[in-house]
Protein backbone atom coordinates (compact mmCIF):
# COMPACT_ATOMS: atom_id res chain seq x y z
CA UNK A 1 0.00 0.00 0.00
CA UNK A 2 2.43 2.62 0.90
CA UNK A 3 3.80 2.35 -2.95
CA UNK A 4 0.68 3.45 -4.22
CA UNK A 5 0.58 6.44 -2.23
CA UNK A 6 4.24 7.12 -3.43
CA UNK A 7 3.71 6.83 -6.86
CA UNK A 8 0.22 8.97 -6.81
CA UNK A 9 2.41 11.38 -5.04
CA UNK A 10 5.25 11.76 -7.33
CA UNK A 11 2.37 11.79 -10.31
CA UNK A 12 0.83 15.29 -8.36
CA UNK A 13 4.06 16.60 -7.77
CA UNK A 14 4.55 15.99 -11.48
CA UNK A 15 1.66 17.57 -12.30
CA UNK A 16 2.06 20.58 -10.00
CA UNK A 17 5.74 20.90 -11.20
CA UNK A 18 4.49 20.81 -14.98
CA UNK A 19 1.99 23.45 -14.25
CA UNK A 20 3.38 27.25 -14.45
CA UNK A 21 2.87 28.15 -10.96
CA UNK A 22 4.99 25.28 -10.15
CA UNK A 23 7.41 24.99 -12.77
CA UNK A 24 8.39 28.93 -12.01
CA UNK A 25 8.56 28.09 -8.15
CA UNK A 26 11.33 25.67 -9.20
CA UNK A 27 13.03 27.92 -11.43
CA UNK A 28 12.84 30.98 -8.69
CA UNK A 29 14.04 28.48 -5.84
CA UNK A 30 17.14 27.46 -8.52
CA UNK A 31 17.70 31.12 -8.77
CA UNK A 32 17.68 32.03 -4.82
CA UNK A 33 20.10 28.93 -4.70
CA UNK A 34 22.90 30.37 -7.15
CA UNK A 35 22.33 34.34 -5.35
CA UNK A 36 22.22 32.90 -1.69
CA UNK A 37 24.97 34.20 0.42
CA UNK A 38 24.98 30.78 2.48
CA UNK A 39 24.58 28.45 -0.80
CA UNK A 40 27.75 28.34 -2.05
CA UNK A 41 30.46 28.23 1.01
CA UNK A 42 33.72 27.16 -1.37
CA UNK A 43 36.64 29.57 -1.70
CA UNK A 44 36.52 31.80 -5.20
CA UNK A 45 32.50 30.98 -5.70
CA UNK A 46 30.82 33.69 -7.34
CA UNK A 47 27.73 34.27 -5.84
CA UNK A 48 25.24 36.11 -8.03
CA UNK A 49 23.02 39.10 -7.42
CA UNK A 50 19.49 39.25 -8.26
CA UNK A 51 16.87 41.94 -7.89
CA UNK A 52 13.80 38.87 -8.25
CA UNK A 53 11.75 39.36 -5.34
CA UNK A 54 9.72 36.31 -5.80
CA UNK A 55 8.07 33.77 -7.58
CA UNK A 56 5.57 35.97 -8.59
CA UNK A 57 8.19 38.46 -9.89
CA UNK A 58 9.09 36.00 -11.96
CA UNK A 59 6.13 34.88 -13.15
CA UNK A 60 4.92 38.86 -13.84
CA UNK A 61 8.56 39.04 -16.41
CA UNK A 62 7.32 35.73 -18.19
CA UNK A 63 3.83 37.14 -18.95
CA UNK A 64 5.47 40.29 -19.95
CA UNK A 65 7.65 38.66 -22.32
CA UNK A 66 4.70 36.14 -23.11
CA UNK A 67 2.89 39.55 -24.10
CA UNK A 68 5.41 41.15 -26.08
CA UNK A 69 5.78 38.01 -28.19
CA UNK A 70 2.44 37.07 -28.62
CA UNK A 71 2.98 33.95 -26.77
CA UNK A 72 5.45 31.61 -24.94
CA UNK A 73 7.90 31.67 -27.29
CA UNK A 74 11.74 31.66 -26.95
CA UNK A 75 13.01 34.88 -27.37
CA UNK A 76 15.95 33.77 -29.21
CA UNK A 77 14.66 30.97 -31.64
CA UNK A 78 10.65 31.89 -31.79
CA UNK A 79 10.28 27.93 -30.41
CA UNK A 80 6.83 27.52 -28.29
CA UNK A 81 8.24 26.96 -24.94
CA UNK A 82 6.58 24.24 -22.13
CA UNK A 83 6.63 23.78 -18.68
CA UNK A 84 7.29 19.80 -19.05
CA UNK A 85 8.43 18.04 -15.78
CA UNK A 86 10.60 15.30 -16.09
CA UNK A 87 9.02 12.22 -18.12
CA UNK A 88 11.45 9.64 -16.81
CA UNK A 89 12.62 8.93 -20.28
CA UNK A 90 16.08 9.35 -19.98
CA UNK A 91 16.27 12.77 -21.07
CA UNK A 92 19.73 14.30 -19.85
CA UNK A 93 18.75 15.34 -16.41
CA UNK A 94 15.46 15.16 -16.93
CA UNK A 95 15.19 18.24 -19.28
CA UNK A 96 13.04 18.85 -21.68
CA UNK A 97 14.61 20.95 -24.82
CA UNK A 98 11.70 22.75 -25.64
CA UNK A 99 11.43 23.90 -22.02
CA UNK A 100 11.16 27.55 -20.14
CA UNK A 101 15.19 28.50 -19.10
CA UNK A 102 15.70 31.88 -17.36
CA UNK A 103 19.03 32.98 -19.47
CA UNK A 104 21.07 36.30 -18.29
CA UNK A 105 21.46 38.62 -21.56
CA UNK A 106 25.35 39.63 -20.27
CA UNK A 107 26.64 36.30 -18.30
CA UNK A 108 28.91 38.81 -16.90
CA UNK A 109 25.93 41.18 -14.78
CA UNK A 110 23.45 40.23 -12.11
CA UNK A 111 19.93 38.26 -13.13
CA UNK A 112 18.22 41.67 -12.80
CA UNK A 113 15.22 42.56 -14.27
CA UNK A 114 17.20 43.82 -17.34
CA UNK A 115 19.27 41.40 -17.62
CA UNK A 116 17.16 37.68 -17.85
CA UNK A 117 15.05 36.78 -20.67
CA UNK A 118 13.30 33.26 -20.95
CA UNK A 119 14.80 31.23 -23.53
CA UNK A 120 14.37 27.36 -24.44
CA UNK A 121 16.03 24.80 -22.39
CA UNK A 122 17.74 23.78 -25.51
CA UNK A 123 19.25 27.31 -26.51
CA UNK A 124 20.26 28.13 -23.11
CA UNK A 125 22.38 24.99 -23.33
CA UNK A 126 24.17 25.62 -26.18
CA UNK A 127 24.67 29.09 -25.73
CA UNK A 128 27.10 28.30 -22.34
CA UNK A 129 29.19 31.13 -21.29
CA UNK A 130 29.57 32.79 -24.65
CA UNK A 131 29.94 36.49 -23.92
CA UNK A 132 28.19 39.61 -25.59
CA UNK A 133 32.07 40.52 -26.26
CA UNK A 134 32.46 37.26 -28.08
CA UNK A 135 29.14 37.25 -30.10
CA UNK A 136 30.51 40.51 -31.31
CA UNK A 137 34.31 39.20 -31.99
CA UNK A 138 32.18 35.64 -33.65
CA UNK A 139 30.26 38.41 -35.88
CA UNK A 140 33.46 40.41 -36.79
CA UNK A 141 35.37 37.80 -37.81
CA UNK A 142 32.08 36.24 -39.68
CA UNK A 143 31.83 39.82 -41.66
CA UNK A 144 35.30 40.62 -43.07
CA UNK A 145 34.77 36.74 -44.31
CA UNK A 146 31.59 37.10 -45.99
CA UNK A 147 32.54 40.14 -47.76
CA UNK A 148 36.24 38.82 -48.68
CA UNK A 149 38.56 39.86 -46.25
CA UNK A 150 41.45 37.69 -45.58
CA UNK A 151 41.51 36.34 -41.59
Amino acid sequence: MPNKTKKSKSKSDQKYFSSERGYFTELFNSLRQRCGKTKYKRPGRKIHETDIKDRHHLIELWHKQCQVLGGPYCIFTGVEMTTIKNRGDGRKNGRTATNVSMDRLDASKPYTEENIVFCTWEFNERKGAVTIDDCYKILDIYERRKYGSSI
